[in-house]
């Protein structure tokens, strides 16, 4: 029997999901660098939007997690 896949699971889906953990993780660091000084104003305010996109993309992920 073939297992239940997920419009979510689809690469289309899946690769933003992921992109944006890697943004996030990323973010972490360099909020961890700005702790110590080096900051970096741009990037601050780019990845400050981080965590806004990654609940956007968890909820259209859960919107669109019907079975195929």
């Amino acid at each position: 029997m073939e297992e239940n896949k997920k419009i979510a699971d689809l690469p289309s889906y899946a690769k933003p999901r992921k992109e944006i953990q890697g943004a996030f993780a990323i973010g972490k660091i360099i909020k961890f660098f700005s702790f110590f000084g080096l900051k970096n104003n741009s990037l601050n305010e780019a990845f400050s939007k981080i965590p806004d996109l990654k609940r956007e993309i968890e909820h259209l992920s859960a919107l669109i997690s019907v079975s195929l």
